[in-house]
């Protein structure tokens, strides 16, 4: 047997146990959890850095191919790109944080919030159920916070008021920047909403609004552009904040269309590349603003295909993210029970490590149909694929749904007492 086989063999089968615990929805051990991991996670930095070069130049070589196809020039990777450009990292098969990044870095266990409320807010953060969490994540509408145009004072006001509440109980805070509603409201200010104007795309102005939820239109240029300034300067008011310390990041709302009827979709003019492609620009948008915070997207579907070729928008998002530092993925929903298929960013084996992934636990996450315990769902979040996402970050909503569930919040609150993050090491992209 050749000097590596005996890792890899050890690596090997300590993926196929957790995978087997997952599967099966039974607690594994901590002693042995904190030993499996630490071999997954050893491996995982051992990957050779000419091995990485090699993928992110494959991932340019896409790119460039992609944009050549829709008329666009691609980035050109350079010689540091391929040289990778990260710090050192540990050669210790044990999980260890290396040398502190140029960007903050704050993984750990997140409380949603869905209200946007301050008072609600307030309670929520005072909560002796919320001390045990690194921090919480709270909404900001698009909506709410550009009441006329290029006025962001709403958004700039409740973003100050939290960093203050969050920063006093010495908290992190998640911003999710929100351009889709589900709750029967608009998700776009409200001189984007009639027509007639360059920000109406066929039947519909500034939103797609389905039976389910309400969606900005990214692909029409006159809505995205207004979304993108927003995003800017919500970010560019993170950057310049006192608080800037106290900000884990910025989340963007999930990718999904709330309809995949391609009648509809053609009546909105919706293109799915011009979709991705409006994504890309605001994740970057929001890390050129704000050069200190990561930036993820929710990647949860959404890329009809109008012409029946697949989109593989999940191998384009994630070459684009090797590109592009600072830039994650996450999903709004975390169910151990539907796994994520390798195409999603987080899920894929050649992205992880490399970029960060933030799932989310919401309110309906607690139910037993989609897990059968904490653990699971803690097992599905932490580990590696093809059993995991290798998240660094969750988030758990504050208020579970209906059920039945298979735990409580305050089930959460105690568990995360006694289980640690240990997927702490900064993405090297």
């Amino acid at each position: 047997m050749s000097p590596c086989s005996e890792p890899l063999l050890s690596t090997l089968a300590a993926i196929a146990e957790i995978f087997v615990y997952v599967q099966n929805g039974a607690a594994m051990p901590r002693k042995r959890w904190c030993r499996v991991t630490s071999l997954v996670v050893g491996a995982l930095l051992l990957l050779p850095a000419g091995g990485q070069a090699q993928s992110l130049a494959a991932a340019a070589a896409r790119e460039k191919e992609r944009h050549k196809e829709i008329g666009k020039p691609a980035r050109t990777i350079t010689e540091q790109d391929l040289a990778l450009g990260h710090p050192a990292e540990s050669k210790s098969a044990t999980p260890t944080v290396v040398a502190t990044p140029a960007f903050n870095w704050y993984p750990g266990f997140y409380v949603l919030s869905a209200s946007s409320i301050p008072t609600r807010k307030q309670r929520m953060v005072d909560d002796r159920l919320v001390a045990p969490f690194h921090g919480v994540q709270f909404r900001y509408n698009w909506a709410e916070s550009e009441l006329t145009p290029g006025n962001y004072s709403a958004g700039f006001a409740a973003l100050d008021g939290d960093l203050q509440r969050v920063a006093a109980r010495s908290k992190k805070l998640l911003v999710m920047l929100q351009y889709k509603t589900f709750d029967g409201t608009s998700s776009v200010p409200a001189d984007l909403r009639t027509g007639p104007g360059p920000w109406c795309s066929g039947s519909y102005c500034g939103e797609l609004t389905t039976r389910g939820s309400s969606l900005a239109l990214l692909w029409n240029a006159a809505v995205e552009a207004r979304l993108k300034a927003w995003i800017s300067a919500m970010a560019g008011h993170l950057a310049a904040s006192p608080y800037l310390a106290n900000v884990a990041g910025i989340v963007f709302n999930e990718t999904s269309l709330g309809t995949k009827d391609i009648t509809v979709l053609a009546a909105a003019k919706y293109d799915p590349n011009v979709y991705l492609e409006a994504i890309e620009a605001n994740l970057l948008a929001a890390t050129t603003a704000a050069p200190q915070l990561i930036a993820f997207i929710y990647f949860e579907g959404g890329f009809v295909s109008m012409d029946g070729s697949s989109v593989k928008a999940g191998e384009k998002l994630g070459d684009w993210m090797l590109l592009h530092p600072r830039t994650g993925a996450g999903t709004p929903d975390l169910q151990p029970k539907g796994p994520k298929a390798p195409n999603h960013p987080c899920a894929n084996p050649r992205l992880q490590g490399r970029i960060p992934c933030e799932p989310a636990v919401q309110a309906n996450d607690y139910a037993l149909t989609v897990t059968d315990s904490l653990d699971q769902t803690f097992l599905y979040a932490m580990s590696p694929a093809p059993a995991g996402l290798l998240a660094s970050f969750i988030t758990f909503s504050y208020k579970a749904g209906s059920g039945p569930n298979a735990f409580t919040f305050a089930d959460v609150s105690s568990y995360v007492k006694s289980h640690p993050m240990l997927n702490n090491n900064p993405p090297t992209w």
